[in-house]
């Protein structure tokens, strides 16, 4: 990352004095007095431990200005605008010089990456405001920080959203401290050098929203299906979670989170994915289990109906003959071969329904009764005949001819509500357990404890 500080240094010597040193009855020119900084010994400002370091003076042109006092923390340093007379310049007057330049800083510092998206990033660095010395120079020389626009506070409104323009960061904290014994520059932490350095500190808030729709969304989407697709069938369920296991193991990829390629550690994102991919596997696992458990169920169940249809065929053709039978009975009716005397069908009411030969000794059926019989016994005749055709037909000992079907036995109805029970489970306990593991994840990323 790269810093750009200006800074303004006002300081005076021996020979800064008027007008041996520095004349100013002629030296004045357009309301300013200044002196070639090539003439005269300066503080240059240079960066400790910097991959590059550049000066270079805000004006472009290396000129120094000339001042009448040093400033203090209410007054700036009074320039020099007017040539000096014999009475407003005593004889010696000691002045002071300026220099307002522009120190360019490289650093190179690796990021903490753990709370990303919603990291804060610290830029910190040191550089010297006077690096040139001479021999026992460097312990005769103070650094003041009194000046008007100096603050420990540093800087805040739009002086700090001016430090950095983009859209991605946002600045929270910007400020130049002198050195100390924890500064960041590893020259400026000896004690012989420290008064000659300064530090800053910077703090920049990364912009989460990009990386919230980018990162976030998805892994929460993620987590949203899986919990819908505990609700659904095993089968269906196991797709479902085979195509989000591929979606989630694809955002371990660095790049995929937005992170650097390099990066190090587990980040909080990556950390969530990883907790999603492990709740996926689990669910998996646990899907198959039940896949396996139940995977005679269906076969069994099939084959019972495909029994169950063949015997329908038989009771079809059995109600048919009856009612052929009772048909015959009726005045006028054709001559067909008689069912046999022990055929009978339950209807809807559950009354049985005679057929073919009455019994010896009976006296003979009105034609009346009949011709109800054979009307009673067509709604038997069309149920056999479209259960005979279905997957599932009708069950004969279940709610009745026409009632619900019950095809599974009890072994397998067994294998059944233990599955269901496994559903019920996965369904109730899978939004707490995302709840829990994101607390942990928040806990343990937020409390500073991966960053020790």
């Amino acid at each position: 990352f790269t810093v750009v500080v200006e800074v303004t240094l006002t300081w005076t010597s021996r020979y800064a004095v008027h007008p041996c040193g520095i004349d100013l009855y002629r030296g004045v020119v357009g309301g300013e007095a200044v002196v070639p900084a090539k003439d005269w010994w300066r503080p240059v400002v240079k960066a400790d431990g910097a991959v590059s370091s550049e000066e270079s003076f805000v004006s472009g042109n290396p000129m120094l200005q000339v001042h009448r006092t040093a400033g203090n923390a209410t007054h700036e340093p009074e320039p020099v605008t007017q040539p000096c007379t014999q009475e407003s310049c005593p004889w010696r007057a000691q002045v002071y010089l300026q220099e307002h330049v522009l120190l360019e800083m490289t650093f190179k510092s690796d990021f903490n990456l753990n709370r990303f998206p919603f990291d804060t990033q610290v830029l910190t660095g040191s550089f010297f405001l006077a690096d040139k010395f001479g021999p026992g120079m460097a312990r005769r020389t103070s650094f003041n920080f009194d000046s008007p626009g100096y603050s420990d506070a540093g800087l805040d409104g739009d002086d700090l959203e001016g430090i950095y323009t983009k859209r991605d960061w946002t600045p929270r904290l910007a400020v130049i401290r002198p050195s100390s014994s924890s500064s960041p520059g590893a020259n400026c932490r000896k004690q012989r050098l420290s008064h000659l350095c300064a530090d800053f500190e910077i703090h920049l808030e990364r912009v989460a929203v990009g990386n919230v729709f980018r990162v976030l969304v998805p892994a929460f989407v993620q987590m949203g299906l899986t919990t819908l697709a505990a609700l659904q069938p095993a089968a269906t369920r196991l797709q479902v979670l085979a195509l989000g296991a591929i979606a989630t193991a694809a955002l371990l990829q660095p790049r995929s989170l937005g992170l650097p390629a390099d990066t190090e550690g587990v980040p909080f994102v990556m950390a969530l994915t990883i907790c999603q991919l492990a709740v996926v596997g689990l669910m998996l696992v646990v899907t198959g289990y039940q896949l396996v458990l139940t995977a005679g169920v269906d076969r069994r169940t099939a084959e019972l109906c495909s029994e169950r249809r063949a015997a329908l065929v038989g009771e079809w053709k059995a109600a048919f003959v009856a009612k052929r039978a009772l048909e015959e009975q009726l005045p006028g009716g054709a001559h067909q071969p008689v069912a046999p005397a022990d055929v009978s069908l339950s209807l809807s009411t559950g009354e049985p329904l005679g057929a073919g030969k009455e019994p010896a000794g009976s006296p003979p059926a009105e034609p009346v009764s009949l011709l109800t019989r054979a009307v009673l016994a067509l709604p038997a005749l069309m149920h056999h005949a479209s259960q005979s055709t279905l997957p599932k037909p009708t069950h004969p000992h279940g709610e009745g001819s026409m009632g619900g079907s019950d095809w599974i036995c009890a072994e397998d109805k067994a294998l059944v509500r233990k599955s269901a029970k496994i559903d019920a489970w996965m369904a109730l306990m899978l939004p707490p357990l995302y709840i829990l593991l994101t607390s942990l994840l928040l806990g343990v990323y937020w409390s500073g404890a991966m960053d020790r």
